[in-house]
């Protein structure tokens, strides 16, 4: 069930008015009755059949509000555990994967392998954004060695060669700049494009405990196209300790014209379970408000935080999905901001009570938001699936 928080009572008129404006969705649109999950990925322990045998973190795509791509990286299962992908780093082959849908996402084409490698060519982490002018779906992703981008210009039904990715950083402050995994944001105005990235900075590595660290020298960064020299460049640290950033954009208003971007961002600080959040009213060139919230992540035996999906709706309603845990990786939830990230009404809505772990969002239609998401019985990534949930019931 989709279930709101409890409620204040409220005169019988109102709550009777109430019941009826959602009796009237339910059977419309079906989000306050049982959920409908269209598995798009899934494992080879939960019944998959496809090649790669599981899959990993997500990302959802709406371009022109017509055609859905859900990505993915695709893993093998040579780790320790026997329900879950191995980690990319143990050099076996990986895969960037997608699946486009082209009603909604109620049923999705075959999946597309968009690249594949292994050992120093094994991708990692990526990026999806829709570049407006040149009408052109691009992915970014990391290897042990290098950047790469992709691109397509219908709708990700073609791609083009991977390419070397540039992004100029000072070498002396920072040891290496790779992707987050997401959504890069592309609508700001003027050719701004804003890409939520990982900056290493030096550090003694050997204090680390692997996911489970204080990762002292992470950065959520932000890499900034500049469209006078056509390059792309660190332009700002979000915040210090954290990692796997997600962004959003409020566009401007004729009462105010500034532009603010959210930074929902992964803790691996020292005080784990809770997310970090940061705010930017310069497209991006600089952050403000680094503060804890009381959106909660889990910090597990084995992993610090988790990422999670960011979206507006209608330009008014900030969304935020994640487990609604700080101990382990269960019970999706969408969380619900009204006054721009200021505070939030954590665990709103419960999309998926079980082992669930990474997730994105998106604007599927003008009404629907879709929800791309880990969830599992054995595992919390068994099965990557959809939902979509009505807007109009936040």
């Amino acid at each position: 069930m989709l279930a709101p928080h409890t409620r204040t009572h409220r005169p019988i008129m109102l709550v009777f008015a109430r019941f009826y404006f959602f009796a009237v969705l339910s059977c419309t649109f079906g989000y306050t009755s049982a959920i409908s999950y269209t598995d798009v990925f899934v494992s080879v322990n939960a019944g998959g059949q496809e090649h790669p045998p599981c899959y990993r973190p997500p990302a959802l795509l709406s371009v022109n509000l017509s055609t859905l791509l859900a990505f993915s990286t695709g893993r093998n299962k040579t780790g320790a555990s026997k329900t879950l992908c191995s980690d990319p780093g143990d050099g076996s082959p990986n895969y960037i994967c997608l699946k486009r849908s082209k009603d909604n996402g109620k049923t999705f084409q075959p999946i597309q392998i968009l690249f594949g490698g292994s050992g120093n060519m094994q991708p990692d982490f990526y990026i999806v954004y829709y570049e407006k002018e040149s009408l052109s779906v691009v992915v970014i992703f990391q290897t042990k060695k290098s950047l790469f981008s992709m691109r397509s210009q219908d709708e990700g039904s073609t791609w083009s060669r991977p390419e070397p990715f540039t992004v100029k950083y000072d070498e002396a402050v920072f040891e290496s700049v790779g992707p987050s995994v997401g959504k890069g944001i592309s609508d700001l105005g003027n050719g701004t494009i804003l890409l939520p990235f990982i900056c290493s900075s030096y550090s003694d590595k050997s204090s680390l405990q692997g996911d489970k660290g204080a990762c002292p020298m992470c950065h959520s960064c932000i890499v900034r196209y500049d469209r006078e020299t056509s390059s792309w460049n660190v332009a700002a640290i979000a915040m210090s300790g954290t990692r796997e950033s997600q962004l959003a954009a409020f566009s401007m208003t004729e009462k105010d014209r500034s532009t603010l971007i959210v930074s929902t961002e992964r803790n691996m600080g020292k005080r784990p379970g809770h997310r970090f959040e940061a705010f930017s009213n310069d497209t991006g060139r600089s952050f403000f408000n680094q503060h804890l919230t009381n959106v909660p992540e889990p910090s597990t035996k084995n992993w610090t935080g988790i990422k999670s999906g960011l979206s507006i709706h209608n330009n008014k309603v900030l969304i935020q999905s994640h487990p609604n845990s700080t101990r382990i990786r269960k019970d999706l939830v969408l969380s619900v901001s009204k006054d721009r990230g200021k505070s939030w009404e954590v665990g709103k809505f419960l999309i998926f009570r079980g082992p669930s772990g990474y997730s994105d969002l998106t604007m599927v239609n003008k009404s629907h938001i879709g929800v791309l998401f880990e969830r599992g019985t054995r595992a919390y990534a068994d099965k990557i699936s959809l939902v979509l949930f009505d807007g109009r019931a936040l």
